[in-house]
């Protein structure tokens, strides 16, 4: 309880004072009862006059969507929506899920916390009820006129809405998971807007639930804004949708309004001066810049646009981005928090290939494609962003960036150095990542889950799952909760140039003690990363001090010798030597896969040795593990060299 406190204070000292008062009114409201009041269990839309639920005449889509898409494209969604229809519905990018909307007996509204979703992780059952796999079905219709598509839909939505009574249960409680529902139902309204098969009385109830959606939004508002993440976003993005979609509902203005107002904010506040997405999220910068080009086609169907300032930051933004990218496959660094939000799926490329939605954020913000044409063409032609003919965009090298990038297209690395202006997503600053020929061969080990018994409760955000060092066992900053970080450790740039770079962070300044880095590339497939541990003026005493080094690398075969360890994975041999001081020490390491200990020594922990592409999925990894016990100054050296193997 002491602790508790302790973080509490801290929290309110440290936290934005705005922010802090919206999340305690939003609390308050809650407890009171008063949401049961604002978002009752009886719909306002149940008896409107169906004149006033005619949705918007125009397709949201362009014109002629089939005459623009390659053949390949049409193929694979089909290929997508067929599976659908049998059940399966893919979810996190790279699980696959039965669609099934199970019947919860006695929900309670969902603001009361009743048990409902106990012993369940809640991202399981938001998942299937976002209605992203309906997006695909929309597609599939619109590309063949198949009406098991839409026939398939509208079972679904109407077992949905039968298991799932209107504010009531898990899938009501987030204003944010209900915003996505919206606008996948919009999608899915316009597509099937042609089915002939479907009744009035179906056409009405999926109008009305559109607008019951958006009525759910508004009262909790406030949460989204003291977030100031992409919940605001999304939310509002959701709103402006059901007020464009629905232009002559009593309160499809409003919605309308508040709708546009709180997405250009969230945006202004969100975006940072260099680019980066305020969450540090590699995710969640692509999930923004996905909300930001649907509102772009929302839009589209009304006077408004992007202020100029807001253009801006999305030019930044799209630039950002684009230097986390491996041009080989699309891939980039698995930074922060990955959740598996992949929203509003359009394109047909993997999960994991940021190229859709950089070549549909370049067009449609920077005026100019990013990326040569494609098979990552196709987001940007549903989302009606012309392909200008133009060369691709001469990026300009986002110098001082958190995320500060060294080397070629074909052997590159980033140095992790944040200078946190909002609630950092993980403890990880100086983590390195490796990139060689396409393949990530120093990796981050990703998120996982966030609920889950301990001790898999988003705890690969910890400092010592990460290519950095740890000091006494300490993260680089204080864990007050699953997702809140205090004492930010900021970090500072002290050289970068096209083959070297070097920063320091303040994690650690309250020991006493200040950790410097230096990566540097000495050819296309050798590296060295010099670690310097030393005192800081305040520090007085001279005791031995633990440190720890990690490096995360690709599961594979591995061999050890007097000097070195080498890794062999995926054509790819991976050397490691690390030198304390002038000394080897690669005998001194342990490795760690899977939670085990596989070399000599009992050392182990159930953190280590795993990598997390999306949630949900963890496989096994090698982590390579050096440990002294020592006065400072501690300087090591590790050199990983990379060659292919034919």
């Amino acid at each position: 309880m002491g602790k508790k406190i302790h973080h509490t204070i801290k929290a309110l000292r440290q936290l934005p004072k705005s922010q802090l008062a919206r999340y305690a009114l939003y609390q308050f409201q809650k407890r009171i009862g008063l949401f049961s009041i604002t978002t009752p269990s009886q719909s306002r839309n149940e008896h409107l006059p169906p004149e006033l639920l005619i949705p918007l005449k125009a397709s949201i889509f362009p014109a002629d969507i089939t005459g623009q898409l390659s053949a390949d494209h049409k193929q694979a969604v089909v290929y997508a929506a067929d599976k659908i229809i049998t059940g399966k519905i893919p979810i996190y990018g790279l699980l696959e899920q039965d669609l099934d909307f199970p019947r919860h007996e006695n929900l309670a509204h969902w603001s009361v916390k009743s048990g409902q979703a106990r012993g369940l992780d809640i991202k399981d059952i938001w998942g299937p009820a976002r209605f992203m796999w309906a997006v695909t079905l929309a597609q599939a219709f619109l590309l063949t006129g198949e009406n098991t598509y839409a026939k398939f839909f509208y079972a679904k939505f109407e077992e949905f809405l039968q298991n799932n009574p209107y504010n009531h249960g898990p899938n009501w409680e987030s204003a944010q998971e209900v915003g996505l529902r919206l606008t996948a139902l919009v999608i899915c309204a316009s597509a099937f807007s042609t089915y002939s098969q479907v009744d009035t009385d179906r056409i009405q109830m999926l109008l009305r639930s559109i607008a019951d959606h958006a009525d759910r939004i508004l009262p909790t508002l406030s949460y989204a804004i003291a977030q100031n993440n992409n919940h605001l976003l999304s939310e509002a993005a959701a709103l402006y949708t059901a007020g464009t979609f629905l232009p002559d509902h009593p309160r499809a203005k409003r919605w309308k309004r508040l709708g546009a107002q709180w997405f250009s904010r969230g945006l202004s506040r969100q975006i940072l001066d260099d680019g980066q997405y305020v969450q540090y999220s590699n995710n969640y910068h692509r999930m923004m810049l996905m909300l930001a080009l649907w509102m772009n086609r929302m839009y589209s169907h009304s006077i408004e646009n992007f202020t100029s300032s807001n253009l801006k930051l999305l030019r930044q933004a799209t630039n950002w981005l684009f230097h986390e990218l491996d041009i080989f496959f699309g891939c980039v660094p698995n930074y922060g928090h990955n959740d598996g939000s992949f929203i509003l799926p359009f394109s047909t490329s993997a999960y994991e290939d940021f190229r859709p939605v950089i070549q549909a954020a370049s067009l449609a913000f920077l005026g100019c494609p990013s990326l040569p044409p494609g098979d990552w063409d196709d987001l940007a032609v549903w989302m009606g962003v012309p392909n200008v003919k133009k060369q691709t965009v001469a990026h300009a090298g986002p110098r001082g960036a958190s995320h500060s990038r060294i080397g070629n297209q074909e052997s590159w690395g980033i140095l992790r150095a944040g200078v946190f202006s909002s609630r950092p997503a993980h403890a990880d600053q100086l983590h390195v990542d490796l990139w060689f020929k396409g393949q990530n061969i120093v990796l981050d080990p990703g998120t996982y889950r966030y609920n889950q018994p301990p001790p898999w409760e988003n705890a690969l955000s910890r400092t010592k799952v990460h290519n950095t060092i740890t000091i006494n066992n300490a993260d680089q900053m204080t864990r007050a909760g699953k997702f809140l970080w205090l004492d930010w450790a900021q970090a500072k740039i002290l050289k970068h140039n096209d083959r070297e770079i070097s920063a320091l962070h303040s994690g650690y300044d309250h020991l006493g003690l200040r950790h410097i880095r230096t990566l540097s590339q000495e050819s296309a497939g050798r590296w060295k990363i010099a670690d310097e541990i030393t005192q800081l003026n305040s520090r007085k005493d001279k005791k031995p001090t633990e440190i720890s080094l990690h490096w995360l690398f690709p599961d594979g075969d591995r061999q050890i010798s007097s000097d070195s360890i080498a890794l062999t994975c995926e054509k790819i041999k991976i050397t490691i030597m690390i030198e304390n001081g002038s000394q080897n020490v690669i005998k001194k390491c342990s490795l760690v896969r899977a939670g085990k200990n596989i070399s000599d020594g009992d050392f182990s922990d159930a953190l280590l040795g795993w990598v997390s592409p999306t949630y949900g999925v963890k496989k096994p990894a090698i982590s390579l593990v050096y440990k002294t016990n020592r006065e400072i100054p501690v300087e090591l050296t590790t050199t990983i060299s990379v060659t292919s193997i034919t």
